[in-house]
This record gives structure tokens, sequence and C-alpha cells, in this order.
């Protein structure tokens, strides 16, 4: 980054590693900065992780297990940098969504709504898991201030017969004596929402066998034989696979599993929305947001009609909504975040 603050982010290294390969962070990181010459060494380190952050230390990671827990200060000394932050993946996020995003080309709208200026903002992104957040904003301050939140491991809200159905059988699909909204809007939901739908298909047209729905025969038979929910590694193929052959229309039945997920996030953004009131937009981010784009973009109406359902229809017509496409916007936040650093030396 430039040392000037007004100056526009550059990007001087991006390098892809796998966390797998390193038994800590702190050992990633040195292989990391080992590829950096002296002269571009940071002073300066911000840090987003899928996890819950507290005064500067992860608490967990959940799709890290074998890492341990980490301070940011205590780090800051062992890699001889001066000011080493880390943030909630979601907290990254919400400083993005405050930089200068460009309409199309970093996001689109998905309801108008009414802005209000200085309003609070919410965020919600089905990836890998489903992240929440909240910003808010006194009319004096410079920025906005952010809260984190897990919001995501609420429980599934039950609100109709086809939810409750749902619920059942992902609850015996993942043997679990709880559902969760992570479990069903996030990439972890798209195995047991393709079972559901093919279930429900079979029973309301009383066919014989689920050979005869209408979906991708090859995609069809290793979602059938898929039981292990601890093989992360395969439940994520076929959740990405079913991702893009609804986007694309190759399978029916992945189709309608996006129009369900689509409704589903409708209806829990609904519910944040209903409390952190988000008078000033809610975000949609996340990998899904970022691959279902042009679906959802064609039929807004799904996540609409799912979002306005409550009883303060007229309140959540209000609240503009916006998908997030740059897949980018962590990283943007990121930046974000150390400029304000900069700036506060």
């Amino acid at each position: 980054m430039s040392k000037n603050i007004d100056d526009e982010i550059e990007t001087l290294i991006s390098t892809k590693l796998k966390t797998s390969d390193y038994e800590s962070l702190e050992k990633l990181l040195k292989e990391y900065l080992s590829t950096i010459v002296e002269y571009n060494y940071p002073e300066i380190a911000v840090i987003g992780v899928p996890g819950p952050v507290q005064d500067n230390t992860i608490i967990k990671l959940p799709n890290v297990p074998h890492w341990k827990s980490e301070n940011g200060d205590n780090l800051g000394k062992i890699l001889n940098i001066k000011k080493f932050l880390f943030l909630n993946d979601f907290a990254c996020n919400s400083y993005g969504i405050q930089t200068k995003l460009k309409l199309d080309e970093d996001y689109i709208i998905i309801n108008e709504g009414e802005p209000k200026e200085n309003g609070a903002k919410a965020i919600i992104g089905p990836g890998t898991g489903l992240g929440m957040g909240f910003l808010i904003k006194n009319k004096n301050d410079k920025y906005y201030t952010i809260g984190n939140s897990e919001g995501g491991h609420q429980s599934f809200s039950r609100k109709n017969k086809k939810y409750f159905e749902l619920a059942e059988f992902v609850q015996k699909e993942y043997d679990s004596k709880y559902v969760t909204i992570e479990n069903i809007c996030s990439g972890q939901g798209m195995v047991p929402l393709y079972k559901f739908l093919l279930q429900k298909e079979k029973e309301e047209n009383n066919l014989n066998d689920i050979n005869s729905v209408d979906r991708d025969k090859n995609l069809g038979e290793r979602v059938d034989k898929f039981n292990d929910y601890s093989d992360k590694k395969l439940r994520d193929e076929l959740s990405n696979e079913i991702t893009q052959k609804g986007v694309k229309g190759e399978c029916k039945l992945s189709r309608k599993v996006i129009e369900l997920f689509i409704e589903i996030m409708g209806d829990a953004a609904s519910d944040l929305s209903l409390c952190i009131m988000p008078s000033n937009g809610v975000y949609l981010l996340g990998g899904i947001s970022v691959a279902i784009e042009p679906f959802i973009k064609e039929n807004k109406h799904i996540f609409i009609n799912s979002f306005i359902d409550k009883d303060h229809t007229f309140l959540l017509k209000s609240f503009p909504v916006y998908l997030v496409k740059n897949s980018d916007i962590g990283m943007i936040g990121a930046s974000e975040a150390a400029r304000r650093i900069i700036e506060e030396l």
C-alpha cells in the first residue's frame, strides 16, 4: 500500500497458500513473508479469519481446526510487524463495503429501497458457512462502527410446513439435535437441499423411483451415494457442482435447489434486518452470493418476496438490498482497515 493514504490501493503481491499445508498460522506467515524483499516488508498487517476474534485474538477457526489460537500483538513481535490486527472475515467485508464500489462492476441492486444517510447497514453472506454482521454510525462520526455476529448459528426458522419438513429432513441427514440457519443457507446446505427436493419430487409426482426425476444423472448418482458429511472436501465439490448446474440451467433439480436457497436467504436476511433496522442497506456477500449472482439478478422476485414476507412488510420494503459480486471484497476491506491504521499514526 502507498504511504499516501489518499492514493488508490495497489496490489504488490498476490499469493495463494493452503492452510492444510501448515501446522500453524505463524509458519504460513513466515514462509509468505520470506518471499517479500526487504523494502516491501510490511509495517502493518491486517488478517481476516473465518471465526470469532476477541481482543485481537483468534478464538476458534472451525475451518482450520488444527491451528491453535493466536494473538495478533504476539505475532507482530515475532514477525517484526509494528501493528498486526486480526479481524473476523465479515469485519473485513464490513470495511470493504465502505469503500467506493461501482454499480454493476462491484455490486448490483436487488431492492431499491429508501437509503438513509448514516443509517445502519446489515451484511449476510453464504459461503462455506453463513456470516452475518452490522454497521452503525453516529452522524458526527467519520466512519461506521463495525459489529461482529455469529448469527448464522441461530436456529433455522420453521415458518411454514415446507420449512418444518426441511428442518426435520436436515436434522436426520446430519444426525443432529438441532438445525441452524448455516446448516441450510450456506455451502453446507446444498446437498441436503438437493436430497430434500429429490424426495419431495418423488412424493408429489407419485414416482416409482428417483431415476424418474428430471435431473443431471451423473451428478444425481454421486449425490445419492453421499452420506458422510465429515468428508467436507467431497461435500464442497458436490455443492459447487449443484450451484453451477443450477445457475446454468443444466440440471432442473439443481435449479430448484438454487430457487429454494435464494428464498431461504431472503428469509434469513429479513430476520437479520428486523434486528438491525438497516435503513442504509442490506449487503449480500460470500462465495455463493457471487456464484448465483447471474441467477438472482434475473430472479430478484424470489428473494424479495421472501424478504418482505413478515408482519412489517412496509418496513422491509424500505430497506435497500445490494448483492456484492466482487469476490475480493474481504481483501479490499482488509486494505481499508490498514489505511485507517495509517491515518491514525
